[in-house]
């Protein structure tokens, strides 16, 4: 039988009913530990308002390099979530970090994932809708090293007004690449096969045949 939980509560008027604060840098203000080795949550926030803002856990850090809210979890299977959080209220949002930093990297967010299958962030709609809105800029910290889907695992429709790409490679090898002021098209062994310039002359390797 598990043991009641400890309760903490006070009628505080202020900002919250019950604050932890630290004052010795690189120490947080409160630790929690689940060593079970079976499924189970080190911190549990639950707020069951059905209407109005509603925040299961929140986490703010005033200091240079400060984190809100950190969370660890080491299993060597099954899932595992540093932060997880679960909206079920009308406009409700599952996890929100906000960083208001003025200079430097601020990341609202941040997530990382050690394992080769795992996230640094997993945004999943229960019921299949929306899984993450930016009312933003989506950026990757690197230039030209990451990649947005695979061969597995692609995007089933991309919807841009305008996109601005380089070489634009097909699965069947062909690509289309810029070529001094036109385009260029190269087949699957690297060979071009024709090119557009930039007068609209397109000069083609092979031959025109009509039999379609």
């Amino acid at each position: 039988m598990a043991p009641n939980p400890l309760r903490i509560g006070q009628s505080n008027f202020g900002s919250s009913v019950t604050q932890l604060t630290s004052s010795i840098a690189g120490y947080p203000a409160l630790e929690v530990d689940n060593p079970s080795p079976k499924s189970g949550q080190a911190i549990l926030g639950l707020s069951t308002a059905k209407s109005g803002d509603n925040t299961g856990v929140y986490g703010q850090s005033d200091s240079t390099g400060g984190t809100g809210i950190l969370g660890i979890a080491i299993s060597a299977s099954g899932l595992s979530f540093g932060v997880r959080g679960e909206a079920f209220s009308t406009e409700g949002i599952a996890v929100r970090g906000v960083a208001s930093g003025k200079t430097g990297a601020n990341f609202g967010v941040h997530g990382a994932a050690l394992s080769k299958k795992g996230a640094g962030v997993l945004a999943e709609h229960m019921k299949k809708g929306d899984a993450l809105h930016c009312e933003g800029h989506a950026m990757p910290t690197t230039d030209n090293k990451f990649n947005l889907g695979d061969s597995k695992r692609r995007w089933r429709h991309l919807h841009a007004k305008t996109i601005t790409s380089g070489d634009l490679v097909f699965e069947n090898g062909v690509k289309a690449t810029e070529d001094g002021n036109g385009l260029a098209f190269t087949n699957a062994k690297g060979t071009k096969i024709a090119r557009l310039d930039s007068k609209g002359n397109l000069h083609i390797k092979g031959r025109v045949i009509k039999d379609l």
